[in-house]
């Protein structure tokens, strides 16, 4: 299949891969209606399915904004790669097959993305408003790294006891393939989207001053200022000479 030209619709794009050279989407933008259906098929805005013949589809550059699940890969190979998904519950789905999802920016309600089944390389992304950055069944196999989260449900930090009455803040392990974000969410990438700014970052007070050593947090997450002791020190008794 030759490479789809730019162009805006409100329809749903539908692939089905086969063996020849990769089929691709690029520059193209679809628009949903932003309402999940009360019955019927789900809104979808890419689906790709495979032919007998397993085969490779390509996204980018692309805005996909309005629909339930954005891009849903049925058993074939597809990547994604500097697009934008937003207004929708689901970034991309991984049902079957192969998703390769790179350097994208999504701004969904739900899960940036999903994985039921098959083998899904996440690297390099934006996932804002999410509850869920990634999800994978047990069936699914995942590689996620260096991706990004701006998230009030998902970024909620637990506070670990110090010392004494002295707590700090803790989003658990490395392992999740993102980090969460403390800065607001960038306005120019909002107004790229469109809508009224809604800034998804954890708002956690004092942070800033926390960072730079001075301070913690007390068993509520209420940031305690303190100029006495600094870094390691206010985790002990001791602190420059106080």
């Amino acid at each position: 299949m030759a490479p789809c030209p730019a162009s805006t619709t409100s329809g749903t794009e539908s692939f089905t891969a086969g063996s020849a050279a990769p089929s691709s989407l690029t520059s193209v933008t679809l628009i949903g209606s932003e309402q999940p259906n009360s019955f019927g098929p789900r809104a979808i805005g890419v689906i790709v399915r495979s032919a007998r013949d397993y085969g490779r589809v390509e996204i980018s550059n692309a805005k996909i904004c309005g629909y339930v699940e954005g891009v849903a890969v049925e058993g074939a190979s597809v990547s994604v790669s500097n697009s934008r998904i937003c207004k929708g519950d689901k970034g991309a789905v991984l049902y079957n097959g192969e998703l390769l999802f790179d350097q994208n920016r999504v701004r969904v309600d739900q899960v940036g993305v999903a994985a039921a089944s098959g083998r899904a390389v996440i690297t390099g992304n934006s996932f804002a408003g999410v509850r869920d950055a990634i999800y994978g069944e047990p069936r699914a196999s995942i590689e996620a790294r260096d991706n990004r989260v701006w998230s009030r449900d998902l970024c909620r930090p637990r506070f670990e006891n110090r010392y004494r009455d002295r707590y700090a803040p803790s989003w658990g392990g490395g392992d999740r393939g993102y980090d969460c974000q403390y800065s607001p969410y960038p306005r120019d990438w909002w107004e790229a989207e469109d809508g009224q700014y809604y800034d998804y970052g954890y708002p956690l007070d004092g942070y800033d001053r926390y960072q730079q050593g001075y301070g913690w947090y007390d068993r509520s997450g209420r940031y305690v200022p303190d100029n006495r002791y600094y870094g390691d020190d206010r985790w002990s008794r001791g602190g420059r000479g106080w």
